[in-house]
């Protein structure tokens, strides 16, 4: 028996009847139907519709909504959870207390004795403690915090069964960033060989930057898009093609913006049968200037901010028409306080009750002029459902200017407003055009305009192959790749993990980023482990994300572990990462079960890679663990020493000789890394040059960083520093202020801003000083970047490269730096040489700041040293060249 072809409505958005998710899905479904289709409709589980107008399979499958990702967290924590692992986690303290072998550095004499103690605690205590950690993992894990993955298992789950052939119609209804994202989760849900051979279509209603639940992919398809997202699908889409629509041509142009990909126009529609009989009877009625006006609102867009300009319209409208008639459409209990205002305000408003879709279209068709006082933000790229009512039945509206609506004054009469105190003037000239006698003959023509566009008899004929083509293909998949790194939020080193990211995407794999946490993730956090993701987002994206964190109880698997105790606090740190716990462990054991090739950044988490299968693992370093950790003075954790680089060095180098190959960042220390890992190659990280310009007003940019009030006062900053928390950063920054600022009268009382998280670490060293401003983490350093004259890099150590430097010479802004900074910058026959001394320094920033033509020359040796240093081309190459030592050419 041949199979029918399938249309599948995947909507995990529908959850109420009276929704367009609902009226949309009911039409197409419908139509489907019609056109030949055995139709299935996936919604979400909480939908409470009674389904008696659409003939569907009907599938309750989806959890959550696309735009559950804002709200998450609170549903994460689950109070009885909560109470429950606060319980396990004081226990665990308590045994982790007894075990802890930190306390044996007290009691130095009685070492071995107490060795023998715990081994012998361990023993006993082993069995109940290891179904402790199941029990706690099995809690916490179960309920771990999502990122882009909201729904994509289940949708997983139902095309399996459902088995999409050739010839199916897929489409993804409601459209928005979240949906897009987690597509990508398909493959590995499905273990998919090749996409699955239909394409997909998706329909976007609105613009994103009108929806508060998209504000994080926002940030990023604003920033950072359209480079990657065509390149993501055309390696990574689980369908054979990609087609994208949006209801209206200022959506299709934004969204094709901000993407990348064309957007297609799919025209609102409405159902036929649902104005069966009204629509003669409305070309019917002509409007006749003898008949009272019946001018109508809805009650449900009626708000404190709008219910007064609501009531001027009203009055203006009578002052033009004593006879005219107000109706406020529905009375509802949600909006009754404005509404019983605008009641009181406005003298014989007729209420009309609305008890079904059938009432309400009547009280439309009964009016000449419907109000529609929106905010304008709320539909400058949204089509207004009521207004392709309106236009359908000739009623004429009062809309926002730049609007969908007042776009589409050729399908109906439309006045309009700038801003709501101008409700009034646009509804007087709607009455001083309904007396003209061309008002009849042009309604009737633009009545059948909107019949054409909002009726549509087959809109499964959109979605046809035929019709256009797709905005992007994807014959078959890319290799898995994975890119492991440390779960920090922005820093120098975050730069080196998108460049890894942009790489890998460029040669047509499958990315997934593995962050691993060394300190336990859970809901205590939460906020925290989303800030991060945002601050791993901004770039550029891999097709997924993936957290692994450290637990209590994976801590302390680590440190029963005899080998653990023999350990530098190198290979501790790199044990401990190692055993971290994977947040989603399915799709962790898809990567490494899958994976070709793994990127792992920083040498200490390479035990956590050896869960790989079969890939080629490639060390960047970044920097050598063994110096940074003898120069921060950091102890052992079983003995508290302050060890030695040696000792460190020792367990490094072990790392080096385990790998495939090594890339780091300075030919400094890849001389040194060659001796043990003769695939060693040194390549510079990059990132794209660009021009500072900041696209918001100063006052909006401090307040959204909840920056102090001081800042609003600054016209510029003499000096900006800014980093991370680091403790290297830390340091240097308090040297510079200290030694060279404050050292020198002629500089004390310059303005100096200092921000990122390095501000806080640095105000609790110095504390508050006149003229100095300090900051936290910014959403965007630019705006800062714009204000200051020269921007310091002031290292005092260091290895590796300074990742500062290389945002400093891409923006092209004047600087200050000391030779440590500088390191691994090929300076030229520039002639330029960095501070070597406190003296060069302070004499190079007076004249700096004394001079424009001075800073002018300092930011063109910025450009020119990021041109003869960074190089997207050659940082490419280069990485073609070790994936190919490696036995993976591309």
């Amino acid at each position: 028996m041949i199979r029918r072809p399938r249309c599948i409505v995947i909507d995990p958005n529908q959850r109420f009847q009276h929704s367009h998710n609902y009226r949309y899905n009911k039409i197409i479904c419908n139509n489907a139907i019609e056109a030949g289709f055995d139709t299935v409709l996936l919604i979400n589980k909480t939908d409470n519709s009674d389904f008696s107008d659409v003939t569907a399979d009907i599938r309750k499958c989806f959890s959550h909504s696309s735009y559950d990702y804002a709200e998450i967290h609170s549903k994460y924590r689950n109070i009885e959870i909560v109470n429950l692992c606060d319980g396990i986690f004081n226990f665990g303290r308590s045994v982790a207390g007894l075990l802890r072998p930190g306390a044996a550095a007290r009691f130095p004499d009685v070492v071995s004795v107490f060795n023998i103690f715990l081994r012998t605690i361990m023993v006993i205590l082993f069995p109940f403690i290891y179904i402790l950690m199941k029990l706690y993992n099995f809690i916490i894990y179960k309920r771990a915090p999502y990122y882009d993955d909201l729904f994509a298992r289940e949708l997983a789950a139902e095309l399996r069964k459902l088995k999409v052939s050739e010839g199916d119609l897929v489409i993804m209804h409601s459209g928005n960033y979240a949906m897009i994202e987690a597509l990508f989760f398909l493959r590995p849900h499905m273990d998919l060989i090749d996409p699955l051979p239909a394409p997909l279509h998706v329909v976007f209603h609105h613009s994103m930057t009108e929806n508060y639940g998209e504000s994080f992919n926002l940030d990023y398809y604003q920033r950072a898009e359209p480079r990657w997202l065509g390149q993501r699908c055309r390696s990574g889409l689980p369908f054979r093609a990609l087609h994208l629509f949006g209801t209206n041509d200022g959506l299709c142009s934004e969204m094709t913006a901000l993407s990348g990909l064309p957007f297609k126009i799919f025209n609102h529609v409405e159902e036929p049968a649902k104005f069966s009989g009204r629509l003669a009877d409305a070309e019917a009625r002509s409007p006749n200037r003898t008949v009272a006006l019946r001018v109508g609102v809805r009650a449900k867009d009626i708000t404190a901010e709008n219910h007064a300009a609501v009531a001027l319209a009203f009055k203006a409208v009578r002052a033009k028409d004593p006879d005219s008639r107000f109706v406020l459409l529905g009375l509802q209990s949600s909006s009754s306080n404005d509404v019983q205002r605008l009641l009181l305000s406005v003298h014989g408003i007729e209420v009309a009750d609305i008890a079904s879709d059938s009432d309400y279209l009547d009280q439309i068709a009964g009016l000449d002029l419907l109000l529609q006082p929106y905010r304008q933000a709320d539909y400058t790229n949204r089509i207004s459902a009521v207004f392709a009512e309106c236009a359908l039945l000739g009623v004429a509206v009062v809309a926002p200017d730049n609007t969908t609506m007042s776009r589409s004054a050729h399908l109906g009469h439309v006045f309009t407003y700038s801003e709501i105190d101008d409700l009034a003037a646009a509804a007087t000239d709607f009455v001083d055009a309904h007396r003209t006698q061309d008002f009849a003959r042009e309604r009737l023509k633009k009545m059948k305009e909107a019949r054409e566009i909002f009726l549509r008899n087959c809109v499964t004929q959109d979605f046809l192959p035929a019709a256009a083509e797709p905005a992007v293909t994807c014959g078959r998949f890319g290799a898995v790749a994975a890119v492991v790194s440390p779960f920090w939020g922005k820093c120098g080193s975050t730069t080196v993990f998108d460049s890894n990211t942009e790489y890998l995407l460029s040669r047509g794999f499958f990315v997934f980023r593995m962050m691993v946490s060394e300190n336990p993730a859970g809901y205590w956090n939460i906020d925290s482990i989303f800030q991060r993701h945002r601050e791993n987002s901004e770039r550029v994206r891999p097709h997924a994300f993936l957290l692994a964190s450290s637990t209590r109880a994976s801590t302390l698997k680590v440190f029963l572990s005899p080998s653990f105790w023999r350990k530098s606090l190198f290979g501790q740190l790199n044990a401990l990462n190692g055993g971290a716990v994977d947040h989603d462990r399915t799709l962790a054991r898809y990567v490494f079960e899958n994976a070709v090739v793994v990127i792992v950044n920083h040498a200490f988490n390479t035990d956590y890679a050896r869960r790989f299968r079969k890939a080629r693992i490639i060390l960047e370093t970044q920097d050598i663990q063994a110096r940074q950790l003898a120069s921060q003075r950091r102890r052992n954790l079983v003995t508290q020493r302050i060890e030695r680089e040696a000792d460190h060095l020792r367990d490094e180098i072990a790392v080096w000789r385990s790998v495939d190959a090594t890339v780091n960042l300075s030919e400094t220390e890849n001389a040194t890394i060659r001796s043990y890992s003769p695939r060693s190659t040194c390549i510079r990280p990059y990132m794209a040059a660009r021009r500072i310009s900041p696209k918001r007003p100063w006052a909006e940019f401090v307040a959204t960083n909840r920056l102090d009030p001081a800042f609003l006062d600054r016209k510029s900053f003499d000096l900006m520093l800014w980093g991370d928390a680091h403790p290297l950063n830390v340091q240097s920054a308090i040297w510079f202020l200290e030694k060279v600022v404050l050292a020198h009268p002629r500089l004390a009382d310059k303005s100096v801003v200092v921000v990122g998280r390095l501000g806080p670490a640095v105000y609790a060293n110095l504390g508050p000083r006149p003229r100095w401003y300090y900051g936290d983490f910014l959403d965007t350093m630019d705006d800062c970047f714009a204000k200051a004259r020269l921007l310091v890099l002031p290292d005092q150590i260091g290895t590796g490269m300074s990742i500062k430097t290389l945002e400093t010479l891409a923006i092209g802004m004047p600087f200050v730096a000391t030779a440590v900074a500088m390191r691994g910058i090929n300076l030229g026959d520039t002639n330029y040489v960095p501070a070597g001394s406190v003296a060069e320094f302070q004499q190079d920033i007076l004249q700096l700041l004394r001079l424009s033509a001075s800073r002018k020359k300092r930011a063109e040796l910025a450009k020119y040293l990021f041109s003869l240093n960074f190089d997207r081309e050659f940082y490419c190459r280069a990485w073609d060249e070790v994936l190919a030592s490696v036995g993976l050419p591309q």
